[in-house]
Order: structure tokens, then C-alpha cells, then sequence
């Protein structure tokens, strides 16, 4: 392989195909097992989840809860949404999926990449209100204050610490 055919990547892409790839070992077993019925768990070291909120443009709130992935990651489903790439990052998403679905074979994936232009956040927001967010999704900077401020996100952190990533080998983002 020569280098001209060998595409690099850089460390702000690395960085999002790794917090997609933690995040989606995380959040892999977050469906409902059996009944339907979702019980919220502790992430590590917190308490109880509270109902999550995602924001609308009529500045309603619809509660849905999120809540921390059960222990075992070997099964379920994994739903990720990611927005807006050019062909090379989709290319991308995609061998990041197929490398997912090698190493965890029994975890169902589903990935949608809508185009640019498509309504991603309306979709995202239908996707919440209707109580099935994806499990990992993307979002532009100035997007994420509503939706953490309204319980939607789950903090990473705990999960991060305990990873072999370390995020001093990145540039900020």
C-alpha cells in the first residue's frame, strides 16, 4: 500500500470515531431487554438517572429517561446517528461500524448517516420526543447546552477514566 493510496486521518476525526466507538460500547446494551419496560440505573459512583429532556423549537419539554448501560455489553442493539460527513468520513463511520460489528458480533448495529441538509436535528428531536433516541449521535457545539441542560446526554466521564484512551493525546476540540 503506498502512501499516496492511504488516507490519514486527523486527530479531531480520531477523536470523534473513539468517542463514538466508547461511547457506543457504553450505551450498547441501553435498550430495554424483554418487557418493554426501562428501569434507570447509576452510572458509576452516581446516583439514580432522572428524567431526560429533549429541547423543541416551541420550547416545550418532552421528558424521556436515559439511563445507564447495564454491565453487560455482549448483547442488543446500537443505534448511531451521525451527521453531515464528507465521502471520506463517511467511508469512515463505516469501517468504524464493521470493525464494531466484528468485535461485538452479538450487539445488533444500525447506523444512519443522513446528508447534510436533510433536517438532522429535527430528526434527532422526533427521535426523542417519540421516546427512541439513537444511542450515539453527534452535534455541533452551539446544540448540546439544550440538550444537556435538559438531561438528554449522558455524562462519559466515568467510562472514559476507566478506558485505555487517555485525553491528553488529543488536541482539544
Amino acid at each position: 500500500m503506498n502512501d499516496e493510496s492511504r488516507k490519514m486521518i486527523s486527530r479531531r476525526q480520531m477523536l470523534k470515531l473513539l468517542g463514538a466507538s466508547a461511547a457506543g460500547m457504553v450505551l450498547a446494551a441501553c435498550s430495554p431487554q424483554g418487557g418493554g419496560e426501562t428501569q434507570p440505573t447509576s452510572a458509576p459512583g452516581q446516583a439514580a438517572t432522572q428524567p431526560a429532556a429533549a429541547p423543541t423549537e416551541a420550547g416545550a419539554v418532552v421528558t424521556q429517561p436515559v439511563t445507564a448501560p447495564s454491565a453487560n455489553i455482549e448483547t442488543g442493539k446500537l443505534v448511531c446517528m451521525l451527521c453531515c460527513g464528507t465521502d471520506e468520513t463517511r467511508e469512515l463511520q463505516k469501517q468504524f461500524n464493521e470493525y464494531f460489528t466484528q468485535t461485538y458480533p452479538s450487539i445488533e448495529t444500525a447506523l444512519e448517516l443522513p446528508p447534510a441538509g436533510q433536517n438532522y436535528f429535527e430528526k434527532l428531536q422526533t427521535m426523542f420526543a417519540a421516546g427512541t433516541p439513537p444511542d450515539v449521535f453527534d452535534m455541533w457545539e452551539g446544540y448540546v447546552q439544550p440538550y444537556a441542560e435538559n438531561g438528554a446526554l449522558m455524562d462519559l466521564s466515568p467510562y472514559i477514566e476507566t478506558s485505555p484512551w487517555k485525553m491528553d493525546d488529543f488536541q482539544p476540540a
